[in-house]
């Protein structure tokens, strides 16, 4: 269908016949355009299942422009359709230069990388196998796994 490879912007609903979900995906999958989707279904599993797979923007099960009503959504669409978002976290964010910044706190206390995991690595199983135990160490559910982990680390260092 011509109008499945233009993007139109309005209130316009374009039905199509599918064999089944694969087909129907195709076919949407088929447009170079992604901004909103909707899919109508008495089956609220099927629909649900077919929506989560749609390369769109945005997307409503049995509903048509909710998401242009809530402005806590971000906004925009995928592929031609546009790329970034407007509007909820989302869209604020697209419109920052975010960047990442850091510094010693303490100018006396150095943050060396550990030689077992300098470049070049001479044993990458070791190596491996203390960057395991410095995640276990930092986010271990208890403090005791914590210190088997410490402990583990300073075997790993000698």
């Amino acid at each position: 269908m011509d109008i499945t490879r233009n993007e139109t912007f309005g209130p316009i609903m374009v039905i199509m016949k599918f064999t089944d979900e694969q087909d129907a995906l195709a076919k949407v999958h088929a447009s170079p355009y992604g901004l909103g989707s909707s899919v109508f279904s008495s089956d609220r599993v099927r629909a649900r299942r077919v929506a989560l797979k749609l390369r769109a923007g945005m997307t409503n099960v049995n509903d048509f422009g909710v998401n242009y009503i809530c402005q806590s959504l971000p906004f925009g669409g995928v592929g031609i359709s546009g790329f970034g978002r407007f509007a909820g976290p989302e869209g604020l964010r697209a419109l920052c230069v975010e960047k990442a910044f850091t510094e010693d706190r303490f100018p006396f206390v150095k943050t060396p990388i550990p030689p077992i995991v300098d470049y070049p690595i001479m044993d990458s199983e070791k190596g491996y196998k203390f960057t395991q135990q410095i995640v276990a160490f930092a986010y271990s559910e208890s403090w005791w796994q914590s210190i088997k982990a410490g402990l583990r680390l300073g075997k790993l260092s000698m």
